[in-house]
C-alpha cells in the first residue's frame, strides 16, 4: 500500500500517509478500518495502476 503511487503528484502513498491513516482509525470498529483504507488507497490510486498485491492485517490485542 505504501509504494502505490497516485496523488496529485504522482507520488507513492508513503509510510508518513499509511501511519496517519492507522492512528486516526484506531479506535473504529475492524469493519469500518478496513472499509475505510479501501476507501483511502482507492482515492489516491486514482487512474494509476495498482502496483501489486496488496495486504493489510489487523487484530486486537488482548490483555
Amino acid at each position: 500500500m505504501i509504494d502505490q503511487i497516485g496523488g496529485p503528484r504522482g507520488r507513492s502513498f508513503g509510510k508518513r500517509r499509511f501511519k496517519d491513516l492507522l492512528r486516526k482509525l484506531g479506535d473504529a470498529p475492524m469493519r469500518e478500518q478496513e472499509v475505510s483504507l479501501r476507501k483511502a488507497l482507492e482515492k489516491y490510486q486514482g487512474d494509476q495502476l495498482r502496483r501489486d498485491d496488496l495486504t493489510v492485517l489487523g487484530f486486537i490485542p488482548h490483555a
